[in-house]
């Protein structure tokens, strides 16, 4: 499950690299990433939606302090003497382990030497197919993906290819020029479309039964390709690896008319795949003659075919495609599909574009304790405060409303759609001035059981809870309903803090002690943070 969702992320955040990959649920993949996060000045690891490799906004780096990336211009790149391998543990360099590249030898007219070039094969997959969401959830999920796309090639004038908008394809890409042409690209280049393909024979198929996979792809089958790429350069070892590719330049896209596209239904292209034998069960009447009866489907592909061929769409030249992999993609590209998610409420989908695992919510990184917690009310809450003021401290109210809906995580209302609330307080010793922040849940509806977050009065908590309320209200709910805890240490640098658990109603019913117990366990666990 990832451990946070990458709209929390500070901009100052420096991408080192990417690595495991892991399922979460069916549908979606998280990945191991390694950051430096400059507000707490140290490197961190945090598994993150697989789509956030393709934030371009954070500085790619590749050693453990911040280093300049160097650009160069490789000329006439013959991919097919590429070779694969893996990079072997080493102690500066630790968070590249395991990572599998090509590898191949070149002469840098820059350098004016014989070097050795390592491109990671996520690299190269990245900056090569993956523009957008939706390319990558597609290479993972090759098998799931043959319904949304429909190509026809049987028009002299131009070459087809119908879309199915869904919840995969939404209209932030069908409206994306870049998306469009690199679509056209994997689906029509044969050697781009072998190499895309492999992604999800290598990764996820080779690797099946796996906890976590290695990303691997076979190697396309290019040849004369100019790069523009940015990478680190060791002067020892004469190896330069690279960690961003801006352009391909000489690709021989082998499409020699242009490509319209067209917006249509799921339904129509599953009938015109149906009829051409590539998905339909239903038997075939008995009663006429096999001729006949393949005379008649070729003729229902035709009449669906020119009905598509008839809708409104988008038109691009040869040479438009082979622009479209000189240029990268913008730099917004995934908050803008998530601005375009924002909006439409009626969906119900993850990260950019993905498919909901479970009510539309995401699953959180961290699990409660074993030990069954019961459900809190804000009777019980305030008749708690009450007790903690008996004891000698003051109470004031941060925060008694409820959660404020964030994306289409649902976790902010219950199931009868009441609104469920989110309870923050400052408690401050009268004796001694030591002061904390009580954090609780209203889990009434026993929906989850979710223990008292607190937290010391310090700048960090201070900031967080009283400036930045609402990015701690989004956190919860992405993460299921449960405390962001990595949230809290590794992007808001709050490492001192805990959690503790709720008593149990069976002893409220025999303890008249109940809430002042509760009390003093909730006071003597914050003298230990």
């Amino acid at each position: 499950m990832s451990d946070c969702s990458t709209d929390f992320l500070p901009k100052e955040m420096i991408y080192y690299t990417a690595t495991k990959i892991s399922r979460r649920g069916q549908t979606r993949f998280d990945i191991d990433t390694h950051l430096f996060n400059p507000i707490i000045n140290r490197p961190i690891q945090l598994k993150l939606p697989i789509e956030s490799v393709l934030l371009y906004r954070y500085r790619t780096q590749i050693d453990a302090s911040p280093t300049k990336l160097f650009t160069h211009t490789l000329e006439h790149v013959n991919f097919t003497t590429f070779r694969t391998i893996i990079l072997p543990e080493g102690e500066d360099q630790k968070i590249h382990e395991g990572r599998i590249c090509f590898e191949f030898n070149y002469y840098s007219t820059v350098l004016k030497k014989n070097i050795t070039i390592q491109i990671p094969k996520l690299i190269l997959a990245r900056d090569l197919f993956f523009s957008h969401p939706y390319l990558i959830r597609a290479a993972l999920f090759a098998e799931n993906y043959s319904t949304d796309v429909l190509v026809d090639r049987n028009d002299e004038k131009a070459i087809h290819i119908n879309i199915a908008k869904n919840k995969k394809i939404m209209n932030a890409d069908v409206s994306d020029p870049h998306f469009l042409k690199k679509l056209a690209l994997i689906l029509l280049q044969p050697d781009l479309k072998k190499a895309f393909l492999s992604i999800y024979q290598k990764t996820i198929i080779d690797q099946k039964g796996a906890k976590s996979f290695n990303f691997d792809m076979e190697v396309p089958d290019l040849k004369n390709i100019d790069l523009t790429v940015d990478g680190i350069y060791d002067k020892e070892t004469g190896i330069y690896r690279i960690e961003r590719i801006t352009s391909f330049k000489n690709l021989d896209t082998a499409i020699n008319r242009p490509i319209q596209f067209h917006f249509t239904s799921k339904k129509i292209i599953q009938q015109v795949k149906n009829a051409q034998g590539q998905g339909s069960n239903k038997p075939k009447p008995a009663s006429q003659p096999k001729e006949k009866l393949n005379k008649n489907a070729e003729a229902d592909i035709d009449k669906l075919l020119a009905k598509l061929r008839n809708l409104p769409g988008e038109i691009y030249t040869i040479e438009e495609l082979k622009i479209s992999l000189e240029t990268p993609p913008a730099k917004t590209v995934v908050r803008k599909r998530q601005k375009q998610m924002d909006k439409d409420q009626n969906q119900e989908e993850g990260f950019a574009g993905g498919e909901g695992d479970i009510e539309g919510t995401v699953s959180g990184f961290t699990t409660e304790s074993e030990i069954q917690l019961e459900r809190v009310t804000y009777k019980d809450l305030i008749k708690l405060l009450e007790k903690i003021e008996e004891k000698g401290y003051k109470t004031k109210e941060i925060k008694n409303s409820p959660f404020k809906i964030y994306k289409r995580f649902r976790g902010h209302k219950f199931a009868n759609n009441q609104l469920r609330y989110f309870y923050v307080y400052k408690i401050l010793n009268i004796e001694n001035n030591h002061q904390f922040y009580l954090c609780e849940i209203d889990t009434s509806d026993g929906k989850k059981n979710i223990s008292t977050l607190l937290l010391p009065y310090e700048e960090k908590t201070q900031r967080l809870i009283e400036t930045d309320l609402d990015i701690l209200n989004n956190s919860i709910l992405s993460q299921s309903l449960s405390w962001p805890k990595k949230f809290l240490s590794e992007i808001r640098g709050i490492t001192a803090f805990t959690t503790i658990n709720h008593p149990s109603k069976q002893k409220q019913l025999e303890d008249v002690n109940y809430y002042a117990d509760w009390a003093q366990r909730i006071l003597a666990k914050v003298k230990s943070i």
